[in-house]
This record gives structure tokens, C-alpha cells and sequence, in this order.
């Protein structure tokens, strides 16, 4: 979640149901290639290698990277190579994808090796001068855990490392042609060792960190805290570095254990110096930024110009230093950070850039044999935990890190079936969130944490957000949504379905509209029982939000999923309410139904495109609620289903 803009924020628990927006299917273009080949050529290869037998070894071991892998090879190399594509058997192509994935097999199997025999990274700990993070230690999430609670969830954390891994290096070989040493126009290769530890170090790293080592931890049904003082409270954590700057003072079981231990210490939540009690369930630090953790406050500042931004201290430590401060990287965890207010109060925005730049020091500091010179050097004009993804394009990676930044970074946007696990990118909430709503919850910077074969079944995590499949992430952020319809639909019913609601506050207007005159009614009593369709109304210049412009029709009816607009020229009639404001073609807003047609695949886009064809039996039609699922958001597609996402992501670097 993000305050970029100063708002409010409200949150929500649980995720259902499935995400279907987000599936894109991966176009077949490709970077850096002498011409562009037939697509139905590319198929036919692929479909070839897929079951070549010449290749099969190597095939099972891909497993679920095969796919993904194999067609950016192929059309990469046929793309260098043209006359590989004309090959009796394609003999060429298939020796030389069996010569790179042996070279990715043998990488794979130096780092994690095999469970009888772990490599360097196939087990908990590694047993290196840098180590990635300790999976022994931080499977302890609780300073209470017994040892098989421990033992279960590490057995757990390296089954993920494993996987993290894989995906990873099948992904990155695929994609980043660079990685390759030799010709392209050989039928052998293999990948540069150095460049692809780098990769692996930096991706690998920011995951694990947000993990495990940020607020997304695992709950517990009730939690259990130890007040010291007003500005001393412990809740049993102890591997947390990151916190948001509020506390949801309510337990899963809707106990409110933390005003209880508060109450047995003489205190009360009015009290706690530079918190205040936004609701009943919601304490929330009154700084915009947040606040660094104790030890490290005097190596960072608000920044002059921006009051969200935090810019390290030119006069302070080394850039490795404060990192060191900022988010230690010791095993154990230091126990200082079992202490809430020791911990980092601070947004999405700020933890991922964070996590960017401890991410590159870390694998500079291995690159460079435990030697900090070269991180130091690059972040010698200034760190920053900033916003450094929009909806459009990457912010310019100097945001975070100055001119060196671009060294270290690549800004790009790319097709959702191209993402790499550690991409930094946004998943977009519905619209309303951001705007009329004026709540954090529109957005969430995240890192891609799996990519499946499928990615609609890849995983996300984000900052208090835990690792779930992108379905499950846009779930959990549309549930205020779901409550604000649920709410909006007593009023209608309460007022027996007569009046036009207005919501100020929220600059919204609920109303009924029939855009063909029609006669409609509830399908079953288990839906409204109110006369009419009713729709929430959202004018476009309401869309504006700090810096930013109102929205386009166009853009605001793929932000505002399953929204519609009148349109007069289709034959549509306007509502017969009072809306002195309109415009004469009422395209000045949006809408947002409550209810859709029952029977209606294509929901109110098929339903209009019926009418209007005259294939809709009857001027009588039956609604049922609109259930609130994934669809309701934009996910990664800001620009809709034929755009690319924007992503932040490590370089690739070649020695």
C-alpha cells in the first residue's frame, strides 16, 4: 500500500476467488532479433522440441520452465538464425537448446544440488562469509515457537527457496540473452557464471527479505502483547524489520488483546505519544512518511521538497553502513526489532526501495569477495525510499539510488508473461480506492515470488501483504469494496428502492438507470429486493487525485473495472433522476452497477451488445448482485489487457 498522495487508509482480511483479468497470453516477440519469424513456424518448433527425445532428459528436469523457457529460445535464435528454421528436424535449434539447458542444469546443480547432496543454497542455512538469509532462524517466527513448529516451517521455507531458485534461473536464461557466452549462431553455448550469480544473488535476496522479515508473517488466531512502557510493546515477533505505520489493534478473533495489555500497564491508546485511534479497530502513527527504526533515524531525513520521501544523510555512515542500521543483516535477527517501536514504520514504496538497494549491496558485497567498495561508490550521492513505479512506466531508477542507479537497474516495461520472480511491480486495486475512496488501499508494490508455468497461478508478495497467487492478492484487496456494496445496498433497500442516495463525503451518487427503458426486478429473494438496476455514479473530474489528472473515459472504464458509460448513439437512454451536472452527451461519468442480468455471461457489455442486436427477448429483465471478485480490479494491467506492466528489476551484468 501506498500514501504517496496523504490519504487515509482503510483494510481489509480475506481472499476467494479466482483472477481471470490477469490472464495475458505471451505474445512472441522478441528482443534483438535480425527479423521477426513466423509465428506458426515458432509453434512448430516448439511443438517439436516438446517431445523430441533428444531432449527429454533435460525436459523433465525443466519441468514447468520448459514451456516458458524453450519458446523465448526458440525465438530468440530462429529470430539470429533463420535458416535453423528450415532444418530437416530442426537439428540445429534442438542441439543448441540442449546445450543451454545442460549449462542451466549444471548452474542449478553447483547452487542447490540434490537432497541427498545440498548444494550451497538447497538447504536452510549456507555456510558463506554473506549468506542469504538464515531460514533456520527466521522459521522461528515467534519467540515462543516449539522446535516442531520450527522444524515444519523451515522443511517449509527451503521447499520455497528451491523453488524461488528455479524459477529464477530458468527465467532469467530465457529472457536475458546477454547471460549467454558465445555466438549466437552456434549450436553450443553456455551461461556466464558470474553474471547469473549476481542475478540470482539480487532476486533471491529482495524476496526471501520481504518474506520473511517483513509484517507479512504468518497470524496467529489471537495475538499476544507485552506492554513495557507507552513506547515499548512487544507481540511475541521476532524476525519483523518492516511494520506499517498503523497497528490494527484487533485480533483475528476480534479481541482486542492489545488495549487489554495497554489497560493491565495503566496506559490507554490516548496515551501513546504521536499515534492516534483512526477507528475502533485502527491505531495509526501521524507522521506521512512513517518513521525509521531508533538506531537508524540519524542516517535518514524527510526529504525538502516531498514529505513522503525519506533521503539518507550525506554526512552520516557509509551507504553499507546505513543499510546495516536500517534493516541488519545478521543471524539471528536482532533482537531489538522483538520491540515494535523498534522496528521500521514506513510504506510499501519505502520498503520495496529498501529492499532494491539491500538486495544490490548484497550481491556486490559476494561479486566482490565481502568488499563494500564498489556498493559504496555507486551509492555515494544519496539513498532513497521513494515512489518508484506509476501506472504507465518505471520511475528513472536515479529515484532511488542517484546517477549510478541505471548501472544497477533496468526500468522497463514488459508482457506479464515475460515477469521474472523479484520484479518489482504494482498491482492496481479498483480505482475508487484511489481516488473517491481516498484510501492507500488502491495499490500495492510488489515482487512477483513464483512464476508458474501458469502465471495466473504465480505468486505475489508485498509489503504486509502475505505470498499468495494473484487471484488471492486481488481478493484480499477488494474486500472493503465488497463491504462498501453490501452497506450501499441496505441503504437502497431501507429507503425501498425510491430515492437516489447521495454520498458526499465519497462524492458518489447511487441511483437507478434503465438504459433501454426496461423493467427490471430481482431473479430471486436472494438478491436486492428493490424495483430498477441500480448504479454508482462516478463523474471523471471526481478521478483527480493530488498530482494527478482526472481520468479519460477510456482509461477510467478499464480502472473502474466492470464499469459502463452512456452512450447515446447506441440508443441509450439517460437517467430520468435529477442531475443538473451532466453533459449533453452524459459522458462526463461512469458507472458502477450493483446488479448484473441474470443469464448474462458477458455481464452489461454483452447484455447492450444483445439489446442493441435485438437479440434480448422482452423488455422485463431479472438482476443478481455483482459479486465482488478479481475481476473488479485491474492487477498489473493499468492500461488494460493488451499492455505491458511496468516493472523495476536488477540488470544483467557481465563482467
Amino acid at each position: 500500500m501506498s500514501v504517496a498522495d496523504g490519504a487515509p487508509m482503510t483494510f481489509g482480511r480475506r481472499a476467494r476467488r479466482l483472477f481471470r483479468r490477469f490472464l495475458i497470453l505471451g505474445t512472441l516477440l522478441g528482443a534483438g532479433c535480425h527479423h521477426d519469424p513466423d509465428p506458426t513456424l515458432i509453434a512448430k518448433i516448439v511443438a517439436a522440441l516438446g517431445i523430441s527425445e533428444a531432449i527429454e532428459t533435460q525436459r523433465l528436469r525443466a519441468g514447468r520452465a520448459f514451456g516458458h523457457f524453450v519458446r523465448r529460445r526458440v525465438l530468440y535464435l530462429v529470430g539470429q538464425n533463420a535458416s535453423w528454421g528450415g532444418e530437416a528436424n530442426f537439428a540445429s535449434i534442438t542441439q543448441r537448446v540442449k546445450s543451454e539447458m545442460d549449462s542451466v542444469i549444471a548452474f542449478l546443480d553447483v547452487k542447490v544440488g540434490t537432497p541427498a547432496a545440498p548444494g550451497p543454497l538447497g538447504g536452510p542455512t549456507e555456510n558463506d562469509a554473506t549468506p542469504h538469509v538464515d531460514l533456520a532462524d527466521v522459521a522461528k517466527v515467534y519467540v515462543d515457537d516449539t522446535d516442531t513448529i520450527v522444524a515444519s516451517r523451515r522443511e517449509q521455507f527451503v521447499q520455497t527457496r528451491l523453488k524461488v531458485i528455479d524459477a529464477i534461473i530458468w527465467r532469467a536464461c530465457a529472457l536475458h540473452h546477454e547471460l549467454w557466452d558465445g555466438s549466437d549462431s552456434a549450436t553450443s553455448a553456455s551461461v556466464n557464471q558470474i553474471a547469473l550469480t549476481e542475478i540470482l544473488d539480487r532476486r533471491l535476496r529482495a524476496v526471501e527479505r520481504m518474506l520473511y522479515t517483513d509484517s507479512s508473517i504468518e497470524d496467529r488466531p489471537t495475538l499476544e502483547w507485552t506492554i513495557e512502557s507507552a513506547q515499548s510493546w512487544k507481540d511475541q515477533v521476532r524476525v519483523t524489520l518492516f511494520e506499517y505505520p498503523f497497528l490494527n489493534n484487533l485480533a483475528a478473533d476480534g479481541s482486542d488483546p492489545f488495549s487489554q495489555a495497554l489497560a493491565a500497564k495503566g496506559l490507554s491508546l490516548s496515551s501513546i505519544p504521536g499515534w492516534s485511534q483512526m477507528d475502533p479497530t485502527q491505531l495509526r502513527y501521524n507522521v506521512r512518511a512513517g518513521r525509521i527504526n531508533p538506531q537508524a533515524q540519524v542516517d535518514w531525513k524527510i526529504d525538502a521538497t516531498n514529505s513522503y520521501i525519506w533521503d539518507s544523510v550525506s554526512a552520516a555512515d557509509k551507504p553499507s553502513v546505513i543499510l546495516d542500521k536500517l534493516m541488519p543483516n545478521q543471524s539471528p535477527v536482532d533482537p531489538s526489532f522483538q520491540d515494535f517501536w523498534n522496528r521500521n514504520w514506513v510504506f510499501c514504496d519505502h520498503m520495496i526501495s529498501a529492499l532494491h538497494l539491500d538486495a544490490l549491496r548484497f550481491a556486490l558485497l559476494r561479486r566482490n569477495r565481502d568488499n563494500d567498495n564498489e556498493f559504496n561508490s555507486a551509492a555515494a550521492s544519496g539513498m532513497h525510499l521513494t515512489v518508484l513505479l506509476s501506472g504507465t512506466s518505471p520511475v528513472n531508477p536515479t529515484e532511488l539510488m542517484g546517477a549510478n542507479a541505471s548501472k544497477y537497474f533496468d526500468a522497463v516495461k514488459v508482457s506479464a508473461a515475460d515477469l521474472e520472480v523479484g520484479d518489482h511491480i504494482i498491482f492496481w486495486n479498483n480505482y475508487l480506492f484511489r481516488t473517491l475512496l481516498a484510501s492507500d488501499f488502491g495499490l500495492e508494490n510488489s515482487l512477483l515470488s513464483d512464476a508458474a508455468g501458469d502465471l495466473n497461478a504465480s505468486s505475489y508478495v508485498g509489503h504486509g501483504e502475505k505470498n499468495r497467487t494473484l487471484a488471492d492478492f486481488a481478493e484480499r484487496m477488494l474486500e472493503p469494496l465488497a463491504t462498501l456494496f453490501t452497506t450501499i445496498r441496505a441503504a437502497i433497500v431501507n429507503g425501498g428502492g425510491l430515492h437516489v442516495i447521495d454520498m458526499p463525503s465519497l462524492k458518489l451518487k447511487i441511483l437507478p438507470w434503465a438504459p433501454y427503458g426496461e423493467h427490471f426486478s430481482a431473479a430471486d429473494a436472494n438478491q436486492m429486493q428493490v424495483a430498477g438496476a441500480w448504479w454508482i455514479r462516478v463523474k471523471l473530474a471526481d478521478t483527480a487525485r493530488g498530482n494527478t489528472p482526472a481520468l479519460n473515459i477510456s482509461d477510467a472504464l478499464n480502472l473502474f473495472p466492470n464499469s459502463v458509460a452512456i452512450d447515446l448513439s447506441k440508443g441509450m437512454q439517460p437517467p430520468t433522476v435529477n442531475l443538473p451536472d451532466h453533459t449533453a452527451d452524459w459522458r462526463e461519468s461512469i458507472y458502477l452497477p450493483l446488479s448484473v442480468p441474470n443469464g448474462v455471461q458477458g455481464g452489461w457489455p454483452e447484455y447492450f451488445s444483445e439489446r442493441q442486436g435485438g437479440e434480448y427477448p422482452g423488455m422485463k429483465v431479472p438482476l443478481d448482485d455483482v459479486k465482488i471478485d478479481a475481476s473488479w480490479a485491474p492487477g498489473l494491467l493499468y492500461k488494460g489487457v493488451n499492455s505491458k506492466v511496468p516493472v523495476l528489476r536488477p540488470k544483467v551484468r557481465r563482467p
